[in-house]
């Protein structure tokens, strides 16, 4: 799970990042793209049923 920013695709998924702590940097409400800064110490069971990729690009 590396790359500086992560990519998620829905609203729970985008609620669950903000309750754990992730900054969103970027979004597009209409297609539901999220985009946060990767944090360092990550939570790995949080991304494990979650649709996301990881990033060292920004782009939106």
């Amino acid at each position: 799970m590396n790359g500086r920013f992560i990519y998620v695709f829905g609203r729970d998924e985008r609620d669950a990042l903000l309750a754990s702590g992730y900054t969103l940097l970027k979004s597009d409400r209409d297609k539901d793209v999220y985009i946060f800064v990767n944090k360092s110490n990550q939570d790995r069971a949080l991304f494990e049923k979650m649709q996301c990729a990881f990033s060292d690009t920004l782009t939106l």
